[in-house]
């Protein structure tokens, strides 16, 4: 998801994982589960680049959503000074 890139995945494959949370079938991913191996096949022979790329900028933004690490570096410092 950092890198921009739609999966092509079985979203049931991340049912009660974090990885769930990056997926929405047809905004950021395609899931097979969802419409079967002929489907996928047909979206992607079908898929224009401007579609492509709109998959590709809705994967980055749910990261960017999603994911901060500079807030993530903060709380980590804060964790180990109450350890010591």
């Amino acid at each position: 998801a950092a890198c921009g890139r739609p999966l092509i995945t079985r979203m049931s494959h991340y049912a009660g994982k974090l990885g769930a949370r990056f997926m929405t079938h047809g905004q950021t991913c395609i899931d097979i589960d969802k419409i079967g191996i002929d489907g996928t096949v047909h979206i992607l022979r079908d898929m224009t680049n401007e579609r492509h790329l709109e998959l590709c900028q809705n994967t980055y933004n749910r990261f960017k959503s999603l994911v901060n690490f500079d807030d993530d570096e903060l709380r980590i410092r804060e964790f180990l000074k109450r350890l010591i």
